[in-house]
């Protein structure tokens, strides 16, 4: 009955480091997940981030100074607006924070 059961056929299981491959493909992980994952060394886990073209526009932009702070509240305000697609109708998030509050002001447009 076990001869029955079994697969015809058997397909090769690709190496560690080709599965991390194709995994990020699908679902962008960072290095740091990918060697948790998968075991990988530090090296290997980053050059598969680095070499895949879809993560290339998602890299950190060094900061090179200090974000500037208020004295009191009202001073100094940071904003960003994001484009949501999934809001439908609404799908602009508009938000502002008081550096010195810390105070929140998001609307959605």
């Amino acid at each position: 009955a076990d001869c029955l059961a079994a697969p015809a056929w058997t397909v090769p299981v690709p190496d560690v480091s080709t599965q991390a491959r194709l995994s990020h493909e699908s679902f962008h992980q960072s290095a740091r997940m990918l060697r948790r994952q998968f075991g990988l060394t530090w090296d290997t886990a980053r050059s598969i981030v680095q070499m895949c073209p879809g993560c290339q526009c998602l890299a950190r932009i060094p900061q090179t100074g200090v974000d500037p702070q208020g004295e009191k509240a009202l001073q100094i305000w940071q904003s960003d607006v994001t484009h949501i697609g999934e809001f439908g109708k609404e799908k602009y998030v508009h938000v502002s924070i008081d550096t010195f509050s810390r105070a929140l002001w998001a609307t959605a447009e």
